[in-house]
């Protein structure tokens, strides 16, 4: 039996003990065990649920530790650096690109027709592509260069109202004073064009005092040549100072006689894309001796060009 003393001191030895002993245990559980004998001797020790646990958590350790998550910050350097570039070379971005501006055409329609003494007609179709809203301005002009035959092989000039007099058909008009005009027509967002159509004639009438009087009438030449531009605009003919029947040769079109650069520039209408152009000329020579015909008389049969 031993003294109190020597007891006591035992007892506290065998407490540190069982202390370590537990705190091997323990330490045993948080680290990694990979043999089959350890999970055996901690499955008696600790328990079957706790060993589960404790491999469980350090699976998700480990596929932690291989595959790190990194959560990373929006690249804000890479994209300041991509707009200062794009500022420095003068590039566009994305957001700065511009529409296409709007292209206009003319497609000459393939079938034309030609008769006496300088008639003809030659037609075109309007097209804008890329449309918007807009107007499309011709520039006209048409030069006469007309003979009439006085007898005894005598040719005089003819021009003016004095040529529109000398044809006597009252269904045909010459307009000889028309030298140079201006036309219009207007045009929608989606390319459309209204009640005008997308069509432009160039024509004139036969230059022969009356129906059955060819030979010997007329000789000369006309020229007929076209200039036009598209204009994107919100803005009225009518503001720009054009009108319907406001030159007779101008048809039912919107039409002016004079230059609407001043109304253009006051209602800060601009054009854009190139002029399209078109230009026709008609010759005839009804002079006896052209190889005239009753059934086709070929001097007086007007040549078209193109």
């Amino acid at each position: 039996m031993r003294a109190p003393g020597q007891q006591r001191d035992a007892d506290r030895e065998r407490r540190a003990t069982g202390a370590r002993a537990d705190s091997t245990e323990l330490r045993s559980a948080r680290e990694p065990a990979h043999g089959v004998d350890a999970v055996m001797a901690l499955q008696r020790s600790v328990g079957n649920q706790a060993v589960t646990t404790m491999l469980a958590g350090e699976r998700r350790a480990e596929a932690v530790h291989r595959n790190p998550v990194v959560q990373r910050a929006p690249n804000t350097r890479s994209a300041a650096k991509a707009a200062e570039n794009a500022e420095v070379s003068g590039a566009a971005t994305p957001a700065q690109v511009a529409a296409p501006d709007p292209v206009l055409t003319a497609t000459v329609e393939a079938e034309g027709d030609e008769g006496l003494c300088g008639n003809f007609a030659r037609r075109r179709r309007w097209k804008v592509a890329n449309p918007v809203r807009g107007v499309i301005i011709q520039r006209v002009t048409r030069r006469f260069d007309v003979e009439k035959h006085d007898g005894d092989g005598v040719w005089t000039p003819l021009s003016g109202s004095a040529l529109d007099d000398y044809v006597k058909d009252p269904n045909a008009t010459v307009n000889a004073g028309d030298t140079a005009y201006w036309e219009l027509w207007t045009v929608g967002p989606k390319g459309g064009f209204g009640q005008d159509g997308s069509l432009d004639t160039f024509a004139l009438t036969s230059l022969i005092p009356a129906g059955d009087q060819v030979e010997d009438s007329t000789r000369g030449r006309f020229t007929m040549h076209g200039e036009a531009r598209f204009y994107p605009t919100d803005v009225h003919p009518g503001a720009l100072g054009f009108a319907r029947r406001n030159v007779a040769s101008a048809g039912g079109l919107f039409s002016r006689p004079d230059d609407p650069a001043a109304d253009l520039q006051r209602n800060g209408v601009t054009a854009v894309g190139a002029a399209v152009t078109f230009g026709v000329t008609s010759s005839w020579n009804s002079a006896s001796g052209q190889a005239l015909s009753e059934d086709h008389p070929e001097g007086a049969w007007s040549t078209v060009v193109p």
